[in-house]
């Protein structure tokens, strides 16, 4: 009984495998590369808006977010994550994009289905995003 507490205490100290971690690389100051689990890059969105596959699923989001979180809490119960591109907000070039289309709130996403000849509406708020997902990807299964 003398040493239970001292090994539970040392087991609970341990190291903790670390499932949302985030990767930067860096050479002389300069960010090489950057990944994120929760989040897409520039190359994802770039190699998913130059596919075949559409529509596009576009989320701005940000970790900082409630209604972000939520939205990334359903899309991995059903599913979804691997058929959207979230992309964080907290990026320069994400905030660039953001801020020409004109988003001012998050969680926040557009549909590309003609790789960006036409202007599409912005769909604001988790249940909404849902909804527009559900009707696109559930409903024509």
């Amino acid at each position: 009984m003398r040493y239970l507490i001292p090994l539970l205490f040392l087991l609970s100290c341990g190291s903790q495998h670390k499932s949302q971690a985030e990767v930067t690389v860096m050479y002389n100051n300069v960010v090489e590369s950057y990944s994120h689990p929760d989040y897409n890059t520039e190359f994802e969105m770039n190699k998913a808006l130059n596919d075949d596959i559409k529509p596009d699923f576009i989320i701005f989001s940000a970790s900082w977010c409630g209604g972000c979180i939520d939205l990334k809490h359903t899309l991995n119960n059903l599913g979804w994550r691997s058929r959207v591109i979230v992309l964080n907000l907290e990026e320069n070039w994400v905030r660039f994009i953001a801020n020409t289309l004109g988003i001012n709130s998050i969680p926040a996403m557009i549909v590309d289905s003609d790789n960006g000849n036409t202007i599409s509406p912005i769909y604001v708020g988790p249940g909404e995003i849902g909804k527009v997902l559900y009707e696109h990807l559930e409903k024509k299964k």
